[in-house]
């Protein structure tokens, strides 16, 4: 703390402010948020540099009008899964490792215009859609 932290009586303006944020609570709170960027830093480029290749893995195909939302989710096993929901009034489950399309589910009589997945207490994965 500052010195004129100590007689509340010589503080004017937001001269308070300093006194306020240099407590042991907030600082503990930069160190940790300090140490967070640094993690950032350092951790971050190399995920981007593993994850992205810049190469198309798999296009792809099988709706007939244009893709308005995906949703990912996984397995029970840990497989990676897909859906995603089209103007076509259908919705796809995908195996995107395999490039596949596992499922074609149809019902929607409009556009289906957004899909989400949640897991069920099990671990069941499900799927919920819009149109």
């Amino acid at each position: 703390m500052f010195s004129f932290c100590a007689d509340p009586t010589t503080i004017d303006g937001l001269t308070w402010l300093s006194c306020y944020l240099t407590t042991g609570k907030h600082m503990a709170f930069y160190l940790s948020f300090l140490v967070v960027l640094v993690l950032l830093a350092l951790a971050a480029p190399a995920a981007m540099l593993r994850s992205h290749t810049g190469n198309c893995l798999h296009t792809l195909k099988g709706h007939t009008d244009s893709v308005i939302g995906v949703a990912c989710f996984a397995l029970a096993d840990g497989s990676p899964r897909a859906i995603s929901a089209s103007d076509d009034k259908t919705l796809r489950v995908w195996d995107p490792v395999a490039g596949k399309c596992l499922h074609t589910l149809e019902g929607h009589t409009d556009y289906v215009r957004g899909v989400a997945c949640f897991a069920l207490a099990d671990g069941s994965p499900r799927a919920i859609s819009a149109s």
